[in-house]
């Protein structure tokens, strides 16, 4: 039964992975794909012990500590998707190489093992089959087993409080403004993949702990941390099949403090407008359809009251989606309905005071000041531009 559910963990990663490298549109490429990658590590280390504690590894000896090597690019990738979520990077820099290091020292140390003829590695297969303790006394690499074995305990939980770190210092420090539940929902499946892992590294912690105070290997030790490991790649790629919204990451805009529009690659805008896709449509069909514009006490708290969105939502879509100021925003929806009007016959009976009025300006100073902004000229100059 157990190794059922420990194929089902394998084939929800692999799904999960085929689904990260082949979903279109996504925000972050690269981040994705630093996932894709860890769910197809997991998988092969899952596979990998999986045919130790089910003696099948002899059928395939040469498969024996292949995975091993592969375990330590499990807490930097992890790392490395952490931070390329929270920072938007595009790309891996030069230095992220260093957390390879120990990935390229232990498989160094498996070399001789690996080399090995077929004959005498599937003895060392059989040998451990038989008493799994054999994977702690054995000397398949130049590094002693114990050695890499606590080093590994050590290297998790050390890069999962890292991960920790960076997911409270982003939230304190607030160095991306999207306030939509959106940001809360990735920044949750953050804490829940950090998390999730962290407890069954510490339970691992707990089983290797067993062993060295009576330093022999407990019989179902490897079968509890398979099945530890395999409980939290299983949940976490249950999480990401059922909340794949995740996925498209944050758009990482700074927020200034004279609540203008931020500058913002395509790539934020493309989100922006997938995240707020209701909000927008809302905002859209009260200028254009309902002409709420004409409304001369109209400010953004109103409007957000109005259309029941946050306040702060309609800020942030104004100033980064149409890259404008509110008042800006507002004004130029005004002077597009009196500039509509002028040519009309509107003006054979009314004044343009009074046509601002009705636009929704308050006095003749702020019409004439919001129209030359956005027109470069006074109405009285646009008039006889119109009239040549």
């Amino acid at each position: 039964m157990s190794n059922i559910f420990f194929l089902g963990s394998i084939l929800c990663s692999l799904i999960t992975a085929y689904l990260l490298l082949y979903k279109k549109n996504l925000n972050q490429p690269y981040s994705t794909k630093l996932l894709a990658f860890l769910m197809i590590v997991y998988a092969y280390c899952i596979t990998a012990y999986l045919l130790i504690t089910s003696g099948e590894i002899i059928k395939v000896p040469f498969l024996y500590k292949t995975a091993a090597p592969l375990n330590l690019l499990i807490a930097p990738i992890s790392f490395l998707y952490v931070r390329s979520v929270l920072k938007n990077e595009k790309k891996i820099a030069y230095l992220d190489l260093l957390h390879l290091i120990p990935f390229v020292i232990f498989t160094i140390s498996y070399l001789p093992f690996y080399f090995i003829s077929g004959p005498e590695k599937a003895l060392i297969v059989k040998k451990v089959v038989a008493n799994f303790s054999a994977i702690y006394i054995s000397k398949d690499g130049i590094i002693p087993e114990k050695i890499f074995h606590y080093f590994h305990l050590f290297q998790r939980l050390t890069y999962n409080f890292l991960e920790l770190r960076l997911i409270l210092i982003a939230q304190k420090n607030n160095d991306f403004f999207v306030p939509h539940p959106h940001f809360k929902s990735v920044i949750k499946w953050l804490k829940f993949f950090v998390i999730s892992r962290t407890v069954s590294i510490i339970g691992i912690v707990i089983a290797s702990g067993l062993i060295m105070y009576s330093n022999q290997i407990i019989e179902n030790e490897l079968n509890l941390s398979l099945l530890i490991t395999s409980s939290s790649v299983f949940c976490f790629s249950i999480y990401l099949l059922l909340n794949p919204e995740v996925l498209y990451g944050i758009p990482f805009i700074t927020s200034k403090k004279s609540g203008g529009p931020s500058e913002i690659s395509k790539e934020d805008k493309k989100l922006i407008m997938h995240i707020y896709a209701k909000e927008i449509h809302k905002i859209e069909n009260a200028f254009k359809t309902d002409l709420i514009f004409l409304q001369s006490n109209l400010n953004i708290n109103k409007l957000a009251v109005i259309l029941e969105i946050p306040s702060k939502n309609v800020s942030f879509i104004v100033n980064n989606h149409y890259n404008q100021r509110f008042t800006d925003f507002l004004n130029l929806h005004r002077i597009n309905y009196i500039i509509s009007k002028m040519k009309g016959e509107y003006l054979e009976k009314y004044t343009l005071e009074s046509l601002s009025l009705e636009a929704g300006f308050v006095n003749k100073a702020t019409f004439n000041s919001a129209f030359k902004k956005q027109m470069k000229c006074t109405p009285s100059e646009f008039l006889a531009q119109k009239t040549r």
